[in-house]
């Protein structure tokens, strides 16, 4: 009985022998590129983490070539995350240039400013679905709170429309 098995199983291996011999390759290949993909993803994470002084820095010399970050205010922003990538890291750049006193950005005020956590000020309910939408509506109606409800003042140091800034604190 368990020599019939053998012979089956040998007739089917040499009629199917070029099916399993693709499907084999097919899943070391795919083992291979899946391993190198991630070892790609990993590589270009740590690159983009080690770049992230630079691409701070080059926003900063456009937004205002005057101004500087202290070391401690640069590592503080490398630990926020940035669903919102670079235009959210122009607009919380934007806000501390306006908030500055001197010509460096220090820790302190990025510590104390409170349009970089949204603990206290919720979005408005259009803005609850994203989370850079989130981001930004919060950034928003913080800063419209810091400037006294001052609607201009906001528009110009976000960079933003009127419209846009009334947009989100329409029903504050």
């Amino acid at each position: 009985m368990s020599s019939s098995i053998y012979k089956r199983m040998a007739q089917l291996l040499f009629h199917f022998w070029p099916y399993i011999l693709i499907s084999s390759l097919s899943a070391i290949v795919f083992v291979l590129l899946n391993s190198t993909s991630m070892w790609l993803v990993a590589s270009l994470i740590n690159n983009v983490l080690t770049d992230f002084d630079k691409i701070v820095i080059e926003i900063l010399r456009q937004i205002s070539p005057d101004h500087t970050l202290s070391k401690s205010a640069m590592d503080s922003l490398k630990t926020r995350t940035w669903p919102g990538n670079i235009r959210q890291l122009k607009k919380v750049l934007r806000v501390l240039i306006a908030n500055t006193k001197g010509q460096v950005i220090r820790n302190a005020i990025i510590q104390k400013d409170q349009n970089l956590s949204g603990s206290e000020v919720q979005p408005c309910n259009s803005c609850l679905q994203s989370s850079a939408r989130k981001e930004n509506c919060i950034l928003i109606r913080k800063t419209w709170l810091d400037t006294g409800r001052n609607v201009s003042l906001v528009s110009r140091r976000l960079g933003l429309s009127r419209t846009t800034i009334y947009k989100h604190i329409k029903d504050m």
